[in-house]
């Protein structure tokens, strides 16, 4: 059950040269809490950040995003602010990089596996046609419609006279038909008698055989790396996950602390905060 603490009200004014340690100290005691500054007063504006502060800010992103990924977990007990602050200073941002890397080579191979994935179903339900991609893409004065219906065997009966201007394929329960633009209306409409479902014709050059073939070889090559670097983010995560909770954890503060000034009133030389905190303090 929560209870309720009696609060006291804090002002503070100063010297702008000092609001960095005052703000540093206020998170230090770790029960002081600002009242952002409204900016409503003429000729006193709202503080800005620290120049540091995005610097953290985008570390804090990187190494958020990260753990997200990884889920770390920490087994071992508490890292010292010391440590950590050593730990970023001897590269482990290059470190978080690497992994950020390998986080990033994995989202683009299971991206890639998505359209290749929906690429060869494609091709492989269009591979009895047995008909080159670019006889149905690239003749600038023929149109191609591709569809399935359970009723080819009817198109020859549907298209009627219209059969001995156009070129009719099937194949199963596959049809593709090749006209000029002038006899588009009449084979849409042959099509929707037959009750056509339209395939979209994939991008490429040679048969859908082939192609299926390649997009497998493909998204086979693309799951080998995504394994790969799952295998390298677990090894990274078992020695560096520690580490990457207690960074994450200090880059709170440290943009916390660095962007404090945006909850201060602010002039060219003075600043002025008001905060609550805990009576018994």
């Amino acid at each position: 059950m929560l209870s309720t603490v009696e609060m006291v009200r804090l002002t503070m004014a100063g010297s702008s040269d000092n609001l960095d340690e005052v703000l540093r100290v206020c998170a230090d005691l770790g029960y002081v809490h600002i009242t952002p500054y409204s900016g409503d007063t003429e000729g006193i504006s709202v503080g800005k950040p620290h120049p540091e502060a995005d610097g953290k800010a985008s570390l804090l992103s990187k190494v958020r995003s990260v753990n997200s990924v990884l889920s770390c977990s920490n087994k071992e007990g508490p890292i010292s602010k010391a440590q950590v602050e050593k730990a970023l200073d001897k590269g482990f941002a290059e470190k978080i990089d690497s992994v950020a890397g390998y986080i990033a080579d994995i989202n683009e191979a299971e991206a890639s596996n998505i359209r290749l994935n929906e690429r060869a179903a494609i091709l492989e339900k269009i591979s009895p046609l047995d008909l080159p991609l670019e006889l149905m893409t690239q003749i600038d004065s023929v149109e191609v419609y591709l569809g399935e219906t359970n009723k080819t065997e009817k198109a020859k009966q549907v298209f009627g006279e219209l059969s001995d201007r156009v070129e009719i394929h099937t194949a199963s329960n596959l049809i593709a038909v090749a006209c000029v633009g002038k006899d588009a209306v009449e084979v849409q409409m042959a099509l929707g008698e037959l009750g056509v479902k339209p395939i979209q014709i994939p991008t490429g050059k040679g048969k859908p055989s082939s192609l299926y073939a390649q997009a497998r070889k493909d998204i086979d090559i693309n799951q080998s790396k995504i394994d790969d670097c799952k295998g390298k983010c677990d090894s990274w995560a078992e020695v560096n996950g520690r580490t990457l909770l207690a960074v994450q954890e200090y880059l709170e503060r440290e943009v916390e602390v660095l962007t404090g000034h945006t909850l201060c009133a602010t002039s060219e030389h003075a600043y002025a905060m008001e905060a609550w905190l805990p009576a018994a303090k």
